[in-house]
Parts: C-alpha cells; sequence; structure tokens
C-alpha cells in the first residue's frame, strides 16, 4: 500500500491559490496533460461556495485521469465530493475529526520540524520547507539532520519533499521521499504542461533507476 501510494506521490502539483477558477482548471488540466501524479487542491482565496464549485469540476476529470486528489483543510468537502485524500495542516481540523468525517479517505498532514504526535499518525505528509519560497510565511530551512531524521521517524508513510522544488531540485531528492510538490515551478511556468513533462521525466529516471541517495551526499 505505502510503496503504491508513494508512486501516486511522485510529483503532485499544489494549486497556487491566487488566480481565477477558470484559470486554475485550466492550470490543472495543462499539468495533467504534462504528467502530474496527484493535484493538491488549495484555493483559500475563494469564497466557499466558489471554492466547492472549482473543486466539483476538477475531481471528476482527475479520477477519469487516474491522477491522486488532495484537498486542503476540509474533510466533509473531500467525502462529498470524492477526492482521495484530505490534507491537514495549520488551523484544521485535528486528525481524528478529519476521519471522522472522511472515514473512507487518507488523511495527510503538512509537517515541519519539530515533528508532532499528529504527523507520526497521518497516512501521508508533505515536509517543508526544503528551499525557500517567496510567498511562504517565514520558517527555518530543514537541515540535512532533520530531513533524515523526519523521513527515519515517518517512514514507511509517503513524504513529500515541499518548499521551493523545481527541476534542480529533483537529484537532490533523498532517499525516503515519495516525491516532491510544485506550486510555483509549475504554477508560474510559461508553459505547465512542459514543465511537468520535464519534472515527470526526471522524477521517474530518479526514483526508477536508483538516483535516490542519501541527503548531503
Amino acid at each position: 500500500m505505502a510503496e503504491s501510494l508513494a508512486r501516486r506521490l511522485r510529483l503532485v502539483l499544489v494549486t497556487p491559490g491566487d488566480r481565477a477558477p477558470g484559470d486554475t482548471q485550466r492550470l490543472i488540466a495543462e499539468c495533467v496533460e504534462g504528467g502530474v501524479t496527484a493535484v493538491w487542491l488549495r484555493e483559500p482565496q475563494l469564497e466557499q461556495t466558489a471554492r466547492r464549485e472549482l473543486y466539483a469540476r476538477v475531481l471528476p476529470a482527475l479520477r477519469e485521469a487516474g491522477v491522486f486528489s488532495l484537498l486542503s483543510h476540509e474533510p466533509a468537502l473531500a467525502a462529498e465530493l470524492g477526492a482521495d485524500a484530505v490534507q491537514l495542516g495549520h488551523a484544521s481540523p485535528t486528525l481524528s475529526d478529519a476521519r471522522a468525517a472522511f472515514p473512507r479517505g487518507l488523511v495527510g498532514r503538512s509537517a515541519h520540524w519539530p515533528l508532532c504526535e499528529q504527523d507520526r499518525d497521518a497516512d501521508l505528509l508533505t515536509l517543508s520547507p526544503f528551499a525557500a519560497t517567496p510567498h511562504s510565511h517565514p520558517r527555518a530551512l530543514l537541515s540535512v539532520e532533520q530531513i533524515r531524521a523526519a523521513l527515519d521517524e515517518l517512514a514507511p508513510r509517503p513524504v513529500i519533499a515541499l518548499g521551493g522544488q523545481d527541476l534542480n531540485s529533483v537529484s537532490r531528492l533523498p532517499s525516503g521521499v515519495a516525491g516532491m510538490a510544485v506550486k510555483r515551478a509549475l504554477g508560474d511556468a510559461p508553459d505547465p504542461r512542459g514543465r511537468a513533462a520535464q519534472l515527470r521525466s526526471l522524477l521517474d529516471a530518479h526514483f526508477d533507476f536508483g538516483g535516490a541517495q542519501e541527503f548531503g551526499t
């Protein structure tokens, strides 16, 4: 289960949360065509009705394409619309409340250092920040030692690298991660489909042909 789930989390598009719903839908379609394996729907700038309408349009297309779906913060909405997972973070429901509202789906957590008890109980995790981003809240970058300790502690749960990930990050991904989550490298790309195809090709080579290595080597 963990291995097959990890493959579905190899390249995760994080929706930018800074544009009109139609533009987000087009971005998702282009990135799916390019080869993203999962889409994390994260649109806090939209009011609830508009957000639900966007998710209701996007999720059936993701299912048809065999793309894994994560929906931020709202387990009841994830259950209603049939997402694969709900992703929890700051100000989200607790893990137990999310599982009660979304009993047939997976529950993920956005983890930082130091880890907390809920991180250790989640089904899948993002771990950040691997690198600085101009749009994230100030947070100290993870050190090599912290990344290694977190991956060791969270195994065998799939862990996704998050924060400043791009084409140049692939070769530096450590053993123990399932893949990477990308926002700006796809959302701001002139050709999102082409950039997604590049990232997917590099990630497939990295993971399928023994590219993963100990972090910092």
